[in-house]
């Protein structure tokens, strides 16, 4: 991605409207797989004008294994430096292992993504930009890489990330006269 693509995005961006806490709550379901939903925070960056919403999942028989789940919308003028802020860092593949841990940055079925893997208490940070508009954010602790793939993969909020992109056709239809419509 080039900087006049990333200055597109940014400026396309600073003019959209945030989702709301209650939009973006949408995206986490009560459990997933083994996982059930422990907390949901909305409003922590409220006050520097960024729209994110954040999750902490826990396993059904092992309290010990969670999973943080974070989506910030890089919409509005702070969210999307944010988000450009992100975008930048992943920009190129990066690979490097030491004794402690692994980091990467690499493409993820179509996605850009970060990984961050410590090998000592089994944990992971993994993060990705969907649609040039959400950071989407999986920190887990205590478990094996295959269980977060499968957290993520058996999560349907990448299914509420694509069904987004028609609830945002039918928000836009429907501004003008003041109806609001939500698809899932």
């Amino acid at each position: 991605m080039d900087s006049t693509s990333l200055t597109e995005i940014r400026d396309h961006l600073a003019q959209t409207i945030p989702l709301t806490n209650e939009e973006l709550s949408l995206f986490f379901p009560l459990d997933v797989g083994d996982f059930l939903r422990n907390q949901l925070i909305g409003g922590q960056h409220e006050l520097i004008g960024v729209s994110s919403i954040e999750s902490d999942f826990r396993h059904r028989y092992d309290s010990s294994k969670q999973v943080n789940v974070e989506v910030l919308d890089g919409a509005g003028e702070i969210g999307s430096i944010f988000l450009l802020s992100s975008m930048e860092r992943l920009k190129v593949n990066f690979d490097e292992i030491n004794s402690n841990e692994r980091i990467r940055v690499f493409y993820h079925e179509g996605h850009r993504g970060f990984l961050k893997e410590k090998f000592q208490d089994t944990s992971m940070v993994y993060e990705l930009i969907f649609e040039d508009r959400f950071r989407v954010k999986f920190h887990s602790v205590r478990i094996e890489k295959s269980e977060l793939v499968n957290f993520i993969q058996e999560s349907p909020m990448v299914f509420y990330l694509y069904e987004f992109k028609k609830y945002m056709y039918i928000r836009f239809l429907t501004s003008n006269k003041k109806i609001r419509l939500i698809v899932c």
